[in-house]
């Protein structure tokens, strides 16, 4: 920190991706205080929001606050309509990219020097359900062999609507917070949130 000119305790803002329980332990033996994105996925918040507010690009922000991990600390599940739609957005590309790729399959059937035999493709649709497994298990996929169980002759799929995964929590995240009460926190973390373009912490 003092390499960084911090001549004192600082708040640190750390994104999912680098927090773990083992910096949270260091960076409060130094007297640092917090504001980081918790890798524990939301649950369903109960009731209305304690507070809301928006986004610069005017997506509604809405924020619960929650149990926290320790005595002194908040922690706040936060709702970002923008990262709701990313997510979303995400879903659909990734459907549009594995029925892309199994009509690619499907085709090369009919076409010379394509795969065709059994065994490789049922190994490529292998791979393939694990490079798209965001969307994968809600495909109902079938690889017909011909009669002498040889060569494939059609791959067949489908969206499978009630395995659908309807994410309750989607645009989701928690914020774990070693800073001060809920009052005296809303206006700064309400600062921040609001200024932010997408608000979708990683």
């Amino acid at each position: 920190m003092k390499r960084l000119g911090a001549s004192g305790p600082v708040t640190v803002v750390m994104d999912a991706g680098i927090v773990s329980e083992d910096n949270l332990r260091w960076l409060r033996k130094a007297g640092h205080d917090w504001v980081v994105v918790d890798r524990q996925h939301p649950c369903v918040p109960q009731g209305e929001p304690d507070a809301e507010t928006s986004s610069v690009d005017r997506y509604q922000i809405r924020i619960w606050c929650m149990p926290g991990a320790g005595d002194d600390e908040l922690r706040l599940c936060v709702h970002s309509a923008a990262r709701e739609r990313t997510e979303k957005s995400m879903h659909t590309r990734a459907r549009l990219s594995l029925d892309a790729d199994l009509k690619y399959l499907d085709d090369g059937l009919r076409i010379s020097r394509r795969l065709k035999r059994y065994p490789k493709v049922l190994k490529k649709v292998g791979r393939l359900r694990q490079q798209h497994r965001r969307v994968s298990a809600q495909y109902n996929i079938e690889v017909i062999a011909d009669a002498g169980g040889r060569n494939t002759i059609e791959v067949r799929w489908k969206f499978n609507e009630r395995r659908a995964h309807r994410d309750a929590t989607a645009g989701m995240y928690l914020l774990r917070i070693l800073l001060c009460q809920w009052d005296e926190v809303r206006i700064s973390l309400f600062r921040y949130l609001s200024t932010r373009r997408y608000t979708t912490c990683a």
